[in-house]
């Protein structure tokens, strides 16, 4: 009797042993995991960041476009005549 208690102490221990190292390695993984996500989250921030100074650049583009379309520029028309022209004389 006393050896099948022992033996059955023995075996709970191992498998004690065995749940500490797998508390152990799940604990680590999700160390590592919560070390990735503040990683994405910072790359995400960054992105994020990128995109609205992007948004921006895109916008002043926008409008100096609009600026150039409407500004007059000198044409050299097929009868050699200068002509004072813009993009808004076009739809008159």
């Amino acid at each position: 009797m006393n050896e099948e208690i022992q033996t059955a102490n023995e075996e709970l221990q191992a498998a004690n042993e065995e749940l500490e190292t797998s508390r152990e390695e799940l604990q680590s993984a999700n160390e590592e995991l919560l070390s990735v996500n503040n990683q994405l989250h910072l790359k995400i921030e960054e992105v994020e960041k990128a995109k609205v100074e992007i948004d921006k650049t895109n916008r002043r583009l926008y409008e100096q476009n609009q600026l150039l379309d409407h500004a007059p520029v000198l044409v050299l028309g097929l009868d050699e005549k200068i002509t004072l022209w813009n993009t808004g004389m076009k739809d008159l």
